[in-house]
């Protein structure tokens, strides 16, 4: 289990440790928020309010974002880390979209609704009618994948091409696309 808290002298740090135990581990310090994906760290450090990656192991820390770009969890910055990519709010709340190697992949703009999953080119989102919708990076098109109208998301799996829903009569419904 990984987990960030502040010490008590005040200082964010990124822990581990093993479920049902009450010793923790220091992994890194001046860390704010993160999450683990695929044998890697991502993570926030509070001091230059960048976004990096670093092997579990601790080797290969690196920065993903400009030195000039800053997330900022006071003024609503965050991020998420999807299958192919990061999605991060900065400084300024422009939703920015960059490969886990952080390259630019774009600004985020034509994305109307909460981004579900980034896989390959494609980015999968739910807009506000409830609908699931795919674009493509390099695209302005949108491609509407299934309405969902008043059903409850149980579980979107992109890379599996499937959602599971809830109708209003809870049974549970599981839809696949291609």
């Amino acid at each position: 289990m990984y987990f960030t808290s502040y010490t008590d002298d005040n200082r964010a740090m990124l822990y581990k440790a093993k479920i049902n135990s009450d010793k923790k581990e220091e992994v890194l310090e001046n860390v704010d928020y993160a999450t683990v994906s695929n044998g890697w760290y991502y993570f926030h450090d509070s001091l230059d309010q960048g976004l990096y990656k670093m092997k579990l192991n601790g080797s290969e820390k690196t920065k993903l974002t400009k030195d000039d770009t800053k997330i900022d969890g006071s003024k609503g910055g965050s991020f998420e880390v999807y299958t192919d990519a990061i999605a991060y709010v900065d400084s300024s709340s422009q939703r920015v979209l960059i490969s886990k190697e952080g390259k630019y992949l774009q600004d985020g703009k034509q994305i109307k609704g909460k981004i579900v999953d980034v896989v390959g080119d494609n980015i999968f989102y739910l807009d506000s009618d409830k609908a699931l919708y795919r674009t493509q990076l390099a695209s302005d098109k949108t491609e509407k994948i299934m309405d969902l109208k008043s059903d409850v998301i149980v579980e979107i799996n992109v890379p599996a091409q499937y959602i599971l829903y809830a109708k209003t009569n809870n049974e549970l419904y599981k839809v696949q696309w291609k």
